[in-house]
């Protein structure tokens, strides 16, 4: 915008209360008060002012709808995060029930392994008992 009137003229528009410099024309005071939302441009503004003010507003209903599209993705992000913590919770609650199912299955076997050691001893010691007297009274008949 180096130097051109049509620059100058923007910047001004930008700046509040700025005065007017020698050879400079109302239209700088006429530009902030015109970008106010829902105001209307004077009568008498030029087709430029006019072009610009139209594409103020179109990119200032640009943001809005950015900015509405950004409230809506947050939304679904905090929804898909809710989702996913929900998911998250049912697997660890599912792997305690494995866990709990797999400790109990556990003793179950150690005290089968426990009764299973103690029936294959009584076995052994009867089957010890039964060659014990088939011994002894071999060694008595002969």
């Amino acid at each position: 915008m180096g130097g051109t009137e049509e620059g100058r003229s923007l910047l001004g528009a930008l700046e509040p209360e700025r005065p007017l410099e020698p050879g400079s024309s109302g239209e700088e005071r006429s530009m902030p008060g015109a970008l106010e939302p829902g105001r209307r441009t004077d009568v008498g503004s030029t087709e430029d002012e006019s072009s610009i003010l139209g594409e103020f507003n179109h990119l200032r209903e640009h943001i809005e709808t950015l900015e509405e599209a950004a409230r809506v993705a947050r939304g679904v992000e905090f929804e898909q995060l809710r989702t996913v913590v929900a998911q998250l919770e049912a697997v660890a609650g599912a792997a305690k029930a494995v866990e709990h199912d797999l400790s109990m299955e556990l003793a179950d076997t150690s005290r089968l392994s426990v009764a299973s050691a103690r029936l294959v001893r009584d076995r052994l010691a009867m089957a010890l008992r039964a060659l014990a007297e088939a011994l002894s009274t071999a060694d008595r008949s002969g």
